[in-house]
This record gives C-alpha cells, sequence and structure tokens, in this order.
C-alpha cells in the first residue's frame, strides 16, 4: 500500500507541476494514469457500504467524469492515438484495482489526493 501511495504522490505531483499541453509524452501519461486511478478509486469507492465515503466517492468521480477532464482525454486521444491512451488509462485502472477494501475505507489519503490533482487538472485545462 506505501509503494502505491508513494507512486501516486509522486506522479500527481510530477504531472501537476510539469505538464502544460503537449509538453512531453511522459507527463501526459502519467496524467492519464493518475486520471484513471482517480475515477477508478471513486467508483469502487461508491461501492463501499460507508456512507460518508459513499458521498465522497459521488464527488470525486464527478470531477473525474467532468467537462475538463474530458477534454483533456480528447486532446490527449488526438495527439497520441487511442492505443497509447487506452494503455495509459489500463495502467491506472489496474493500480486502483488492486486497493484493498481495507485501504479504501481506512485510507483517507487518496481522496485528498485525487481532489488535490483533480484542482490542478481542472486549474490548468479549464480555458483550453
Amino acid at each position: 500500500m506505501m509503494k502505491i501511495l508513494k507512486l501516486l504522490t509522486a506522479t500527481i505531483l510530477l504531472s501537476a507541476f510539469s505538464h502544460s499541453a503537449f509538453a512531453d509524452e511522459q507527463a501526459d501519461a502519467q496524467m492519464i494514469t493518475n486520471s484513471t486511478f482517480c475515477a477508478m478509486y471513486s467508483t469502487r469507492l461508491t461501492q463501499t457500504s460507508d456512507s460518508g465515503l459513499q458521498v465522497k466517492g459521488v464527488n470525486l468521480n464527478a470531477r473525474f467524469n467532468g467537462p475538463v477532464f474530458n477534454r483533456v482525454l480528447q486532446v490527449m486521444n488526438k495527439t497520441y492515438g487511442r492505443t497509447w491512451l487506452e494503455s495509459n488509462a489500463r495502467n491506472g485502472s489496474m493500480t486502483a484495482m488492486q486497493l484493498s477494501q481495507s485501504e479504501l475505507l481506512y485510507n483517507p489519503e487518496y481522496a485528498r489526493q485525487c481532489d488535490a490533482f483533480a484542482d490542478k487538472v481542472e486549474k490548468e485545462w479549464r480555458g483550453k
């Protein structure tokens, strides 16, 4: 769990601070991976039995399926192609699916990091 958390933290910070549109492929790939991780994480969160987490999960899920993130996906698909996009999205999805139920229930750090990541992406991409 700690390894996943450190990886997520590192990639969130890297992609949030170093990315500008078309900056470089690695930063873009990490942004797609992190976006997918957070979307999948929040989807799994809404499936838990804890009602407080369900509310948080719904809020996160709406952000990661909102217009700004849809625009990011459109730009990345046009820039790199569908295979690239699906491959990097799969990486984020697989990482999120490996989280145990206890990590979902008792580690609010994922939600905090995903919120911070969404804030940075939305701020940067809102006008694009």
